[in-house]
């Protein structure tokens, strides 16, 4: 990626298009937070324990009456900032607001939600209130770093993001072979024979696989960004209607137009016959009642885009006139002072070589990531894996001889535990806290025993972890290998695709006495 000039960095240019995806990007958000909010209250608050992130074991879940406090703050700080009012204050509020939630727990950890966090950063460092703002802005132009950082890092995921797939399992058509027959039920039942076809397993995973590898340079190429529109359409709202993964394609759609020219909001704005613009408004309004009440999935899609559209040509239509006129792409000027320019030279490169680098760090670690979970967080790798996994405990009182069964159910939600069977180094984490539990009730010495059996893309189950430790002894370091783990690579046994997969592997579990169920009633 070649780096720009000073002078074109500085570039001052139009502030319409990153306005727009601060106002997109903000109302999705306020979905979110109200989810979280959700979740926060009724399943994350009760349970006893939190899997902090590496580094932020510091980060701790608020007492329970600060919960509607803090959710109606932030809902209310996000409101404002995606309108633009009181910008810098709202959109560090909003950001830090988020990190938190992000880091609580890695219970809801996914990495769209790393990249809303890294977006609101952007926003508290750039003037995305300089345009389609409820205030009125002295300038509507920016900085042009200040919409590249934007395009980059977009950029850096959907690469990376393809750059993961690139192993056997994928490029065989797994996981996507089982994943397509869950799915398969979300289309009309005349194509859902399609999706149990080997032919149809192959050409999603290689044609996911040659979209993220290639859009990043179509998208940041202006003569080939026109051809890039249609697939991205297509696939975002593939993977709406397919998979369970939030407002991901949402964001991802409305933040595409990043990449056009930095204008094109105002000029297409100015455009648009406003008759037009009301009757699409109107259309939404009518929709949005029916499409709950009769709950269809296809009306409710089409119905959320609509009315996503709607925000900022009601922004245009009642309060654009407050904005000041278009000023043209000029060089910089003197107002730009020297240490200014340094600064912001200094932090793109630091941030972009930190990007470029830090998803690779699975490399500096024993084992495969699939296997460990070791580097597979931040580093953009995107539903590569189907694991299925067993899980058992006990705590053994040393006095006595007394054995324990722990039952993790009483201390995290399902969510929780299924997002630790990622990183099963986090099972130490909890042992530890267990162990910690013990000693404060009085149990000296309190010995653990831990037993994890794992399946990757439905091979046969194999155990992960070395059942003769003590692991209320065994060191829990951050960013070090835990040498724990027993060997598993992945062209040790090829996946084969068959029908009663989980079936087999839920006798397995029986026959071993790792029954899932049992630790989770």
């Amino acid at each position: 990626m070649k780096f720009p000039s000073t002078t074109t960095l500085f570039k001052e240019v139009n502030a319409s298009s990153l306005g727009i995806l601060r106002l997109l990007l903000g109302i999705i958000l306020l979905e979110d937070f109200i989810e979280f909010y959700h979740y926060f209250t009724y399943y994350l608050e009760p349970s006893e324990f939190y899997n902090t992130y590496e580094f932020f074991h510091w980060v701790r879940m608020m007492p329970a009456y600060y919960i509607d406090i803090f959710f109606c703050a932030s809902i209310m700080s996000c409101l404002l900032f995606a309108f633009g009012i009181h910008y810098r204050l709202n959109a560090i509020i909003t950001f830090l607001s988020w990190s938190y939630i992000f880091l609580v727990d890695k219970g809801h950890y996914n990495n769209h939600y790393y990249l809303v966090a890294i977006f609101l950063f952007f926003f508290c460092i750039t003037n995305a209130d300089r345009w389609g703002s409820l205030t009125k802005s002295e300038k509507n132009t920016i900085p042009y770093w200040q919409v590249l950082i934007f395009r980059w890092q977009f950029a850096i995921l959907y690469f990376y993001g393809g750059l993961a797939k690139i192993h056997s399992d994928w490029l065989n058509g797994f996981p996507m072979r089982y994943w397509l027959e869950y799915t398969s039920s979300n289309y009309p039942s005349f194509i859902q024979p399609i999706f149990y076809t080997d032919f149809t397993a192959m050409a999603f995973s290689w044609g996911g696989l040659i979209f993220d590898l290639g859009i990043p340079f179509l998208l940041l190429s202006r003569r080939w960004r026109a051809w890039a529109i249609f697939p991205l359409i297509m696939f975002h709202t593939l993977n709406e209607i397919s998979w369970n993964i939030g407002v991901f394609p949402t964001i991802m759609l409305a933040s595409t137009p990043i990449f056009f020219d930095t204008d094109w909001a105002e000029k297409l704005l100015q455009k648009i016959n406003r008759k037009f613009l009301l009757t699409i408004i109107s259309i939404g309004i009518i929709l949005l009642p029916i499409s709950y009440y009769t709950s269809s999935t296809m009306l409710a899609y089409v119905t959320k885009y609509i009315m996503l559209l709607s925000y900022p040509t009601l922004l245009y239509l009642f309060w654009q006139r407050n904005q000041p006129s278009t000023a043209p792409e000029t060089t910089p000027t003197a107002s730009y002072y020297w240490s200014r320019k340094t600064i912001s030279q200094a932090f793109l490169l630091l941030w972009f070589s930190f990007q470029l680098t830090f998803p690779f760090r699975h490399w500096l670690y024993q084992g495969h990531p699939s296997w460990t979970g070791e580097g597979h967080l931040f580093a953009w790798r995107m539903m590569l894996v189907d694991t299925a996994d067993a899980w058992r405990m006990k705590l053994i009182v040393p006095e006595t001889g007394e054995e324990l069964p722990i039952a993790i159910d009483k201390y995290m939600n399902h969510r929780q535990y299924r997002k630790m069977r990622r990183t099963p180094k986090s099972f130490l984490r909890f042992a530890h806290y267990i162990r910690d539990q013990a000693i404060e009730n009085g149990v000296k010495n309190p010995v653990i025993k831990m037993e994890i059996w794992k399946s990757v893309n439905n091979r046969a189950p194999k155990l992960l972890n070395d059942t003769t430790l003590n692991y209320a002894t065994v060191p829990c370091q951050d960013a070090i290998h835990a040498d724990w783990f027993t060997a598993w690579e992945e062209g040790d046994e090829k996946p084969i695709y068959r029908q009663d997969a989980y079936d087999k592997w839920k006798v397995f579990l029986k026959e071993n006495g790792a029954n899932t169920e049992a630790v989770w009633r």
